[in-house]
């Protein structure tokens, strides 16, 4: 066989990279290559959400995630809202002072600071009597990003693209130049361009890559259950409580327990209490009390959710990994092999970064002007002393820019 570019992983990211190289830029005998269904792997287990939310240290991923909500908006467009986006925004929510006032200097063109109880629970009468302030994140929301990647797919078919069963282990080098990817099966595919867009298997191949980074997993995990007493209105936004929770027995957890409606009577419910690096397994394994936790922790922003707590044996538990690179952000572009690119190291950001992210590697692999964002997510920025400089500055706990 061969191909003008290889991808590997046919998630978000990869089904992305091939529809702005098939359909966008015209590139022909595009194949995807995965030995897994498409986008089943970590793009569909998460909360399918987008925002252009980034406080500091300066505007980099607002002006990438805005890209990529511009392309968005004109993808559900194209295909008449098949994939349910939506501009519900995020809401975070505080019971604490300190952090109102947080909240408060994030007010701005975009958000919209909402303080005191009486002005909150008016607009979510389901939230705490408890709570202080609000922050509305108005260019955010979500979708259901398994039915985006399939649009994606079917109309990249009709462009030429091939989707092989297989897996990639390796790529042949001719004169130092990628001129063939090896393939699990035993079969090759010649070409000039291979994108290695493999998620959470990235750090497998960060030394084959010459990448000279580390690259880690982080396990996240979700819960879903119905919501069969109607506690969360269907157009609730994604709501976030800004606080740490006090938990009795179970403990003192940290901030950040949100959730979403999904569906017709479904809430989505997200916490991660216990960011561990660890490596990806498949399927990912999570503690017995991991749903308990985040619907007690959901009941302390919704009381009205308490009816749920106590029922875990009725929620679904599924998630997938964050792979991260040292600043937190994400690795697009070409690498030190030449002909060879990535387009990994997408966090918690994966779906709603997908199609800007695409979009850069394309200009990349096809020597287009590049976006004046392009060198922030550089591979090669790791190579730079000044960079790494900057990087052991950084808070021990924070692991990003």
């Amino acid at each position: 066989m061969v191909a003008n570019v290889v991808i590997a992983g046919a998630g978000m990211a990869g089904i992305a990279a091939a529809y702005q190289l098939a359909v966008r830029a015209g590139v022909r005998r595009v194949v995807l290559v995965d030995p897994r269904d498409p986008m089943s792997l970590t793009s569909s287990k998460g909360t399918e959400a987008y925002r252009n939310y980034w406080p500091g240290p300066d505007d980099t991923m607002v002006r990438f995630m805005d890209r990529s909500i511009d392309l968005f908006d004109q993808l559900d467009h194209d295909s008449g809202h098949g994939f349910e986006l939506n501009r519900r925004g995020y809401v975070f929510l505080t019971a604490d002072p300190s952090q109102a006032e947080r909240l408060r200097e994030d007010d701005g063109p975009t958000t919209r600071f909402v303080p005191g109880e009486p002005a909150i629970r008016a607009r979510f009468p389901f939230v705490t009597s408890g709570v202080l302030a609000m922050l509305h994140v108005r260019r955010a929301g979500f979708m259901n990003a398994v039915k985006l990647g399939q649009w994606l797919l079917a109309r990249g078919y009709a462009h030429g693209i091939e989707l092989v069963r297989d897996e990639v282990t390796g790529f042949s080098l001719q004169g130092g130049r990628l001129a063939a990817v090896r393939l699990g099966s035993g079969e090759e595919i010649a070409t000039g361009a291979f994108v290695l867009a493999a998620g959470p298997l990235l750090p497998d191949w960060a030394s084959r890559l010459e990448l000279g980074v580390p690259i880690v997993n982080e396990l996240h995990g979700k819960v879903s259950f119905e919501d069969d007493a109607g506690v969360i209105p269907r157009d609730a936004p994604l709501m976030i409580w800004n606080d740490a929770v006090d938990l009795g027995a179970l403990g003192t957890f940290p901030p950040a327990v949100h959730l979403r409606p999904r569906g017709a009577r479904s809430l989505l419910g997200v916490w991660t209490y216990d960011a561990r690096v660890t490596p990806a397994t498949f399927p990912p394994a999570f503690p017995r009390d991991y749903a308990e936790i985040v619907l007690r922790g959901l009941a302390v922003m919704c009381p009205g959710l308490s009816r749920y707590a106590g029922g875990a044996r009725e929620t679904i538990v599924d998630g997938g990994y964050y792979c991260k690179a040292p600043d937190n952000r994400p690795l697009i572009g070409p690498t030190r092999i030449e002909g060879v690119y990535v387009l990994g190291a997408l966090s918690g950001f994966g779906i709603m970064a997908s199609q800007a992210a695409a979009e850069l590697l394309a200009v990349h692999l096809l020597d287009q002007p590049v976006p004046d964002y392009a060198a922030a997510f550089h591979p090669s920025r790791f190579h730079d002393p000044a960079y790494r400089k900057t990087l052991a500055r950084l808070d021990a706990n924070s692991g990003q820019l």
